[in-house]
């Protein structure tokens, strides 16, 4: 995938989103090869830090949801909680979730 075919996803996920009366702030990725030995693919936590940076976020009380268990050794290794979206626990039960406030945000898979 180019940068530019990126892009454009990411610019229909801002649209979709914002029509859902959601916005997306930012939106983070890593453009180096697994090889490249860089701190931002996970499972190194380098986008967290630098969302953290952008955003003075406090990662010790900012959720992390996921769908990989790098996600959740990147979150680990930044200090943030996490937790795994799954069949059994969707995105969307999860960010109904967070809304009700009666999301549990503890380190598991």
């Amino acid at each position: 995938m180019t940068e530019a075919d990126l892009a454009g996803i990411h610019e229909r996920l801002k649209k979709e989103v914002q029509t859902a009366g959601g916005e997306i702030a930012a939106i983070y990725h890593c453009p180096h090869g697994w090889e490249e030995g860089c701190e931002c693919r996970k499972p190194s936590p380098g986008m967290l830090f630098q969302a953290q940076r952008d955003f003075h976020l406090d990662l010790s009380r900012t959720p992390f949801i996921g769908d990989d268990d790098r996600d959740g050794q990147a979150a680990e290794a930044a200090g943030c909680p996490w937790v795994k979206v799954s069949e059994e626990q969707t995105l969307l039960e999860m960010t109904r979730s967070i809304l009700d406030g009666k999301a549990d945000f503890s380190y598991r898979t």
